[in-house]
């Protein structure tokens, strides 16, 4: 049996465990936009890609961003 070596994350868990709770809070956002704006291929995206929070930024702040833009000027 083999043992797993976990010295990476332990030396490097200061950057490691906000980068991942940002992430985490990134995706759930972004995910609850593009379900309620009925986005579903948006909402299989985000859900299925590991991008390190740079597809949720990407939607949220230029596609949601368009859709609120839409609805002022109408």
């Amino acid at each position: 049996m083999t043992t797993r070596d976990f010295s990476f994350i332990e030396q490097n868990i200061a950057w490691l465990l906000p980068l991942i709770i940002g992430d985490s809070i990134l995706r759930g956002y972004s995910l609850w936009k593009a379900s309620q704006s009925s986005r579903k291929y948006w909402f299989i995206a985000l859900f299925i890609v590991n991008s390190l929070g740079l597809l949720p930024l990407i939607y949220l702040i230029f596609i949601d961003r368009k859709k609120l833009t839409h609805e002022k000027k109408a």
